[in-house]
């Protein structure tokens, strides 16, 4: 077995399609299994067994993730999931800058796939209202939720993918699964929203990062109470074409910058998606 610390080739080093299979199994159906049990089983009565069903599996859906991706990745795992480098305060500041342009955005978009499926807002803010009515799902929304989907879809997730199959794969599968976990008619904004993030926690190596980029949109789509169906044409489009520049001209700034750009040494993912050559030739 080779060593946790080392630096295997990429055909190797982490799980194959049957281990990401594996990860997306316990990604997406996973929460929504075990919330079944706990849900039908009534372990959690009152008026917040509901959100505390629904935290509690994601929170043993995500422990259960990061046991198996720690079974299968050669480094670390607290290297692979982009935890290992300090997150900095300017970095947190980006993250919230690039949620809430690709929020401004994505809103109109949302608004014209709710006309198209007819689907009514106060349908789209029940789930929301009833969560947020107590301090279980309120904590869900803002704090757990965010955090259990990142170390998921842009830890463990997008982690393994990375580092077997490289970024732009891993970006898009992982947006795309993480699309999937989501509503039908929440399928477009959250897939590039996801991709988004998923280059963001790529670019920086701080899973802490993608973690604020979440709880800055949930706040945004969850609190605002704007109904995004009911935008007219010109707000929509003032919308729309103002967030989609800023967010390519932030994008396109940082990559440039380098703005919070994460080395090698930050994470194992990264020196797994090189070109397969030993650690001494890299050095």
């Amino acid at each position: 077995m080779e060593p946790r610390t080392g630096v295997p080739s990429r055909s190797r080093a982490w799980p194959g399609p049957i281990g990401i299979l594996v990860l997306t199994g316990i990604t997406v159906p996973g929460p929504l299994l075990v919330f079944w049990v706990l849900d039908s089983s009534g372990v959690f009565e009152g008026s917040a067994g509901y959100s505390i069903s629904l935290a509690a599996a994601w929170i043993i859906s995500t422990a259960l993730a990061l046991a198996v991706f720690r079974r299968w990745a050669p480094v670390s795992l607290r290297s692979a999931v982009f935890v290992s480098r300090r997150p900095r305060l300017a970095g947190f500041f980006g993250s919230i800058w690039l949620s809430a342009v690709t929020a401004m955005a994505l809103w109109p978009v949302l608004g014209l796939v709710m006309r198209v499926f007819s689907i009514s807002w106060h349908f789209a803010e029940a789930g929301t209202a009833g969560r947020l009515a107590t301090a279980v799902g309120f904590a869900l929304v803002l704090l757990i939720g965010p955090v259990c989907e990142e170390i998921l879809f842009r830890g463990v997730l997008l982690g393994a993918c990375a580092g077997r199959y490289g970024p732009r794969r891993a970006i898009a599968f992982s947006g795309l699964v993480f699309a999937l976990a989501h509503l039908p008619w929440q399928w477009p904004t959250t897939l590039i929203m996801s991709c988004v993030v998923a280059w963001w926690v790529l670019h920086t190596r701080v899973l802490f990062y993608g973690i604020a980029y979440h709880i800055t949109w949930n706040v945004l789509a969850d609190l605002l109470p704007t109904n995004p169906a009911e935008l007219d044409g010109w707000s929509a489009w003032a919308s729309f074409s103002m967030g989609t520049l800023a967010l390519i001209l932030s994008i396109l700034w940082i990559r440039r910058s380098g703005f919070e750009s994460g080395t090698i040494e930050d994470s194992a993912v990264h020196r797994t998606c090189l070109p397969e050559t030993s650690v001494e030739e890299r050095t």
